[in-house]
């Protein structure tokens, strides 16, 4: 059984060599080819870059907010409020400032958002300019023949269907192009936002508009749970007589309050802005790097699917075959035979001389 297994790697590791034997016999026929093929790709590589449109990064740093008035880890303290805190959502491992950050985070790629930017015409005319209508302030649907085309071979091949919808059109938009970095545990508390686009005002314009819509979005949640609350407490104080329940209730109405004011007056109030939105002035998208990383892999890409692919028998491979001269055709130098004896006429010379 030993044998019969040492014979088979054996035989897979020569199978192995084999196949690294073939393609470099393979690369070493043809490497004419290859440089061929990266000067075409380098030409049609700078054509592309040059007709297509710069892409910009803006970039914003946020931060949990930092105001201790919604800092509700001391509340827990207080004795007689366990029920109250309980019904109220304070304490445990979802409260604090980190979670509503977290929060503030998820829906800054959400449906709910996108649907929310919807409302906005200034968002649509930035992030969608070639299909915003100004008469409607909505996008413009896709064609009908275009979309209807484009539908049917994305079904016929399995492909997923365009989105219609604004909201999914803006939510898609987001998903692709909005990145969000968020710090590794200990290291820092800073997230870096990003967004792309193709025009560079645009994009620190949009980004602008998504951090404060999403942060509205948290904003009006928690003025409406807060008021709850408040509603509530203000009930609750009117129906209890204990004085240590009444003191407690106080603490939490005045915590609540205290929030209704950060929620009202801050600027922010899901995150803390530590370096607002900006699009340095040199374009992500192209740059020197990734261009020659394109060019490499295409040419490479290219150049091992011809000679990997391709017939030897193929004009492209017999041209740049390393037997053959690539520019102007050579053909087979006539062998001199030597002569090792004396050069003697020849007969028909004979002839013409005794004729005379």
């Amino acid at each position: 059984m030993n044998e019969n297994r040492f014979s088979i790697e054996a035989k897979s590791d020569a199978d192995l060599t084999g196949y690294f034997a073939f393609a470099a016999e393979k690369a070493a026929r043809y490497y004419k080819l290859l440089p061929v093929l990266l000067v075409i790709c380098t030409l049609f590589t700078l054509i592309y870059v040059h007709l297509s449109d710069p892409i910009y990064t803006a970039e914003a740093a946020l931060t949990p907010p930092k105001d201790a008035l919604l800092d509700s880890s001391g509340l827990q303290s207080a004795s007689g409020i366990a029920s109250i805190t309980k019904k109220l959502g304070f304490g445990g491992p979802s409260s604090g400032n980190e979670d509503l950050f977290d929060q503030y985070t998820r829906v800054l790629r959400s449906y709910r958002l996108a649907d929310t930017l919807t409302e906005r015409p200034e968002f649509l005319a930035l992030a969608f300019p070639d299909l915003y209508d100004p008469a409607t302030k909505h996008l413009r649907a896709r064609g009908a023949f275009t979309g209807m085309l484009s539908d049917t071979v994305k079904a016929f091949i399995g492909l997923p269907l365009g989105p219609s919808a604004e909201d999914d059109r803006i939510f898609h938009f987001l998903k692709d192009n909005l990145s969000i970095s968020t710090p590794h545990e200990g290291s820092t508390d800073i997230s870096e936002v990003s967004f792309r686009f193709r025009d560079r005002e645009s994009s620190q314009r949009i980004l602008e508009i998504v951090l404060k819509e999403a942060d509205s979005l948290m904003r009006a949640d928690k003025r409406a749970d807060i008021a709850a609350r408040i509603a509530y407490l203000k009930a609750q104080l009117a129906t209890t007589t204990f004085e240590d329940q009444r003191s407690a209730i106080i603490s939490l109405l005045t915590m609540q309050q205290n929030t209704m004011m950060v929620i009202t007056a801050d600027h922010r109030y899901a995150s803390y802005v530590v370096e607002p939105p900006h699009t340095p002035q040199k374009a992500t998208w192209p740059d020197f790097i990734s261009v020659v990383a394109l060019i490499v892999f295409v040419t490479l890409a290219l150049w091992c699917a011809a000679i990997f692919l391709l017939s030897p028998d193929n004009t492209l491979l017999r041209t740049f075959s390393r037997e053959r001269r690539v520019f102007g055709r050579t053909g087979k130098r006539r062998k001199s035979v030597p002569q090792s004896g004396p050069v003697t006429p020849s007969a028909q010379s004979v002839r013409s001389h005794s004729t005379q």
